[in-house]
Formats: C-alpha cells, sequence, structure tokens
C-alpha cells in the first residue's frame, strides 16, 4: 500500500523543512564563524562532541513530552520489558550513526555537492533494502521512489559539474563506497524502525527518547577515543559565544525530530526519507526563488519529474487503498 497522502504528512512535512533549514543555518554559523579574533582566529570542528550535545538535547525533549504529555506509566515503562526491544533500538541508533558518520567521512574523499548527489538516493536504498530481505513492495511505490530520486539526482548533478572541488590525493572510490555504506545504514535503519513500529508500537517520543539515548552513549565512545573531548570543552568554555548558536542549532534539531518521529510513527519510514530527502531540494528551490537565480531547462525538467513522482505515489497510493477496501482479503472459514 502506497504512503497515506494526509493533511497530518504535509504538516510534518513543512515542520520537517522549516526545522531543519533552520537548523543547517545555525550550523554555519557554527563552522564558519571565527571565534577568537584577527590575530588569534579559533574555529569550531568538534563535530562529535556537537553531535553528541545534539542528541542528549533530542533524548531530554522526548522524555519532557512523555511526561507533560498524556501518556500512561505502564507506556513509558513498558521499552525496559523486553532486552529485544532495547537491542532494536540499539541496532536502530547503531545504524543512524553509521549513516552519519560514514557520510561526513566521504566528505575527505569527494566534495559536497556530490556526497548531497549520492544520498539524494536514500527513498530507493530503503526499497532496495525492503525487497532484498523479502518484504513485499507495490510496484507503483518502486515506480514513483525511482521517478523522485531520478529527479532528484539529474538536478543536483549539474551542481556537481558546476561545483566539483574534490579535496587534493581524494580517493573518490572510498568516498563513492561511504556513500554506499551510509545509504545502506539507512536502510538497515528504516528496516528496523518499520519493524518497532509494527511490533512494539511506540510512540514518537519513545523512538526518539531511546534512539538518541543509544547514539549518546555511541557518541561518548567516540569523543573519549579521539580524546576530543578536552579540547572541545576548553573552547566552549574559552569562547561562550558560540553557546547561542549551539542552542538555536539544538532546539531545532529536537523540533525537527519530533516531526520526523511523528512521520516514522505514522507513515513509515519510506515516507520518513522522501521528506528529509525532498527537503534538501525545495530548500535549493526556495533559495533559487528568493534570490532570483537561474535553473537551466534541464533542471526545471528534474523538477517536474520529482513533483509528477510525488503525485504518481500519491494517486496510485489512494487507488491501492480504495482497492483495498472494496476487495478485502477473504477470510478461511
Amino acid at each position: 500500500m502506497g504512503i497515506p497522502f494526509s493533511p497530518g504528512l504535509i504538516i510534518c512535512a513543512v515542520g520537517v523543512y522549516i526545522s531543519y533549514t533552520l537548523y543547517g543555518l545555525f550550523q554555519e554559523v557554527i563552522f564558519a564563524t571565527n571565534w577568537g579574533s584577527e590575530a588569534n582566529p579559533a574555529h569550531f570542528h568538534y563535530t562529535l562532541t556537537m553531535l553528541t550535545l545534539q542528541t542528549a538535547f533530542n533524548s531530554l525533549m522526548a522524555l519532557v513530552c512523555m511526561v507533560v504529555l498524556p501518556e500512561s506509566q505502564e507506556s513509558r515503562n513498558s521499552l525496559f520489558s523486553s532486552t529485544s526491544t532495547l537491542l532494536a533500538y540499539a541496532l536502530a541508533s547503531a545504524a543512524y550513526i553509521g549513516a552519519m558518520i560514514a557520510s561526513n567521512a566521504s566528505l575527505a574523499h569527494i566534495d559536497y555537492p556530490t556526497q548531497v548527489l549520492g544520498k539524494s538516493c536514500k527513498p530507493l536504498a530503503l526499497v532496495i533494502v525492503a525487497l532484498v530481505t523479502c518484504r513485499g513492495v507495490p510496484r507503483h511505490k518502486v515506480a514513483s521512489v525511482s521517478l523522485i530520486t531520478a529527479g532528484i539526482v539529474a538536478f543536483n548533478l549539474e551542481r556537481v559539474k558546476a561545483g566539483s572541488t574534490a579535496a587534493p590525493n581524494a580517493d573518490l572510490t572510498l568516498g563513492r563506497m561511504l556513500i554506499v555504506a551510509s545509504l545502506a545504514f539507512d536502510g538497515i535503519s528504516g528496516l528496523v524502525q518499520d519493524g518497532m513500529v509494527r511490533r512494539l508500537q511506540p510512540t514518537p517520543y519513545q523512538m526518539m527518547a531511546y534512539n538518541n539515548g543509544f547514539s549518546v552513549l555511541y557518541l561518548l565512545i567516540g569523543v573519549l577515543l579521539t580524546g576530543e573531548g578536552p579540547a572541545s570543552i576548553s573552547f566552549l568554555t574559552t569562547h561562550t559565544a558560540i553557546w547561542q548558536p549551539l542552542a538555536g542549532f539544538a532546539l531545532c534539531s529536537a523540533i525537527g525530530q519530533i516531526f520526523i518521529y511523528h512521520t516514522v510513527r505514522s507513515y513509515g519510514s519510506l515516507a520518513t526519507s522522501i521528506v528529509t530527502t525532498t527537503r534538501k531540494f525545495f530548500t535549493i528551490i526556495v533559495s533559487v526563488m528568493w534570490f532570483g537565480h537561474s535553473l537551466s531547462t534541464s533542471q526545471w525538467t528534474a523538477v517536474a519529474v520529482v513533483f509528477a513522482g510525488l503525485m504518481l505515489h500519491v494517486y496510485l497510493g489512494h487507488a491501492a487503498k480504495a482497492s483495498a477496501a472494496k476487495h478485502p482479503p477473504k477470510k478461511d472459514d
């Protein structure tokens, strides 16, 4: 069955678009600003520390929502009732962190436009993982996701050609392999999350709290192993002005994740990947319109392909749902 198209999904998508557009702006401020002086420049480059703070705030925000919003104590405690449940969250978090690390590591070997191009294939990666694991994927879903992916890839392809600035001595093959690994981790994460939703029926805040909680543990191990901790603490205590954009960065991340986990819980990992992937695409479109940049004919064609894929998914998804309602499966006597 296709992804349900509803006002709720639109609200989640808009929430993700706005939250993560602001998230990206704060992130750029954090990394691009000279927090020192002209004579003694100081730039923040402690990625693991920043991600640790981000995931810790995400988990804390989710726990607050679980306490404040009407939710029974039994529901809050149910996730600790079995080892298999905790292992499922640990695996989903490990795959999420693996995808993020592989994606960031690829930038040492390929440029950012190429990375964005590769990550545009995330929805298709989820479909491929589902097929490999023998899960049923309707043909209309494969067709629409393929169209959306092809459109986004085609749109970004010219940006890659125009802005390709690979680092000196870069290993392009390794960079591409890291992107493939990141997509594989994305597929595993989506597969595990869909399984958790079917078996456990967790609330969005439970998923957000425990996925981010395990992510904090993994990232803290990374901070300790790399020795990043003391240096990052020294930077943050010396250059206190950075805390303002860091707070905005963490808040936008938490709000964005609330919308993301509502999408995962209500519409599945494929719908979520389409929302998060097209978010980058629509951000580019808005930027083009806002600043008066021009698009080539092939890029406008790619825009049309993406919208065609989205409309195809909505139309055929509704058709499949209507057909299933009209002809429900017969029960054996």
